[in-house]
């Protein structure tokens, strides 16, 4: 059976678009604000924006296991063509930061996380298999950490 798309509660979408936007900015705030001296009030905002950032995070989370369950639950899908659906919409942008986390690795070995590690091919699979987060291993991709407890859910929940 294919996934299809299934009628879409627009309320929630832009609701859980609005999640994603405050958490990336979580992302740059850590990136660049803190790093950058802001005037007072400036500051304030964007630390305030952040702690909201960060606490939107399980927001997101909830909203988006509401909406994947009522799909579900609308037609039933096979839990291989789940996996197989969750699989094409995860790793390709998950493959993409993790190479580019590679490549830049090259430029600024300093800043390699890779060197910190003695097998650094046990290193890699882990983190290509998003073990991160749920055994202790230091993660690649920092923010892959919400997958790793993604995946985990997925194949600890199977019916």
């Amino acid at each position: 059976m294919e996934i299809k798309k299934q009628q879409r509660i627009l309320a929630f979408d832009g609701v859980r678009g609005l999640a994603a936007l405050l958490v990336l900015y979580v992302h740059f705030h850590n990136l660049f604000v803190e790093k950058f001296i802001l005037p007072g009030v400036a500051l304030t905002i964007s630390r305030t924006m952040a702690i909201v950032g960060y606490e939107t995070v399980g927001a997101f989370f909830l909203i988006s296991g509401f909406l994947i369950y009522g799909a579900l639950m609308r037609k039933h899908v096979s839990y291989i063509t789940y996996i197989g659906h969750r699989i094409r919409r995860i790793y390709p942008t998950f493959g993409v930061v993790f190479l580019l986390y590679l490549v830049l690795s090259e430029f600024f070995p300093a800043a390699s996380k890779l060197k910190d590690h003695g097998n650094v091919i046990t290193y890699l699979l882990a983190n290509i298999f998003m073990l991160p987060g749920m055994v202790n291993i230091e993660p690649i991709v920092a923010v892959a950490w919400s997958l790793s407890y993604e995946w985990f859910f997925i194949f600890r929940c199977r019916s």
